[in-house]
């Protein structure tokens, strides 16, 4: 009985401490995530749904900038403005081909830990596959956001690093802020 009640009292406790932190953000994508995934929708309707549910969770400032590192510095404001949307629109097509492809679901949190006190690493797993996700979030603006996404340790960012450093490559920056 005792245990039982150190437990409620905890997780009570929990709620507390976390209620101004990413916990509850992080559950309730967790929720939608799994919601998106376990159903069998149109491309159109996935990619509605990852505009609707899942991309208030994401900094593509952030990303954008990570991706960018090197060059980003040198866009004018206008023009690093459509990489965002751009980058974004890349991310929300990739996203939705990967959770049909996947079938993930059943996510659930395995660990937090907060590595700074900006920058939290959330831990998530699948009871469908085997798969390690790691949510990195950092604090912008009084608000928990993703800023990378690793997948077996594959950084979301540095995927992304690699594809647009080769796209340049190839056609220069104007491909990106057109």
């Amino acid at each position: 009985m005792f245990k039982k009640i150190f437990i409620i009292f905890f997780l009570s406790l929990s709620a507390l401490v976390f209620a101004q932190s990413p916990l509850t953000n992080i559950q309730n994508l967790v929720k939608k995530l799994n919601y998106i995934s376990g159903s069998n929708f149109s491309n159109k309707n996935m990619d509605g749904l990852i505009r609707q549910h899942i991309l208030q969770y994401v900094d593509f400032e952030t990303i954008a900038t990570e991706v960018s590192a090197g060059w980003g510095h040198l866009l004018p404001s206008v023009k690093k403005k459509i990489f965002i949307k751009k980058l974004q629109e890349k991310i929300i097509q990739d996203f939705g081909i990967q959770l049909k492809s996947k079938r993930i679901s059943q996510l659930r949190i395995q660990n937090l830990q907060k590595i700074t006190p900006r920058l939290i690493k959330v831990n998530l797993s699948s009871s469908d596959v085997f798969l390690n996700i790691d949510l990195l979030l950092t604090n912008r603006n009084q608000k928990w956001l993703i800023s990378d996404v690793l997948i077996n340790q594959d950084s979301l960012v540095a995927y992304y690093k690699n594809q647009i450093k080769s796209l340049i490559n190839r056609y220069g920056f104007d491909y990106f802020t057109k």
